[in-house]
């Protein structure tokens, strides 16, 4: 099975810009506008939970630091 499609850069913001979208038909362009207006916020989602996760697992390093230097002592 052969797939055709193109890559979209998305860059730093969590939409896709809406110039790449401009040669669509309009009613593809109104649909691509509702879905990444759902999208962006699943994308900011997605960018607050790895946040946690990072700050998470630095914690979770600076505990077993402190654990492991209390044993040396």
């Amino acid at each position: 099975m052969k797939v055709f499609s193109t890559y979209l850069r998305k860059g730093t913001a969590f939409r896709y810009p809406k110039h790449y979208f401009r040669k669509e038909p309009l009613w593809a362009q109104e649909v691509t506008e509702v879905v990444e207006n759902r999208y962006v916020l699943l994308r900011q989602r997605v960018s607050v939970l790895s946040k946690i996760r990072r700050a998470l697992a630095e914690y979770e390093r600076f505990v077993n630091q402190c654990y492991s230097q209390g044993e040396k002592s």
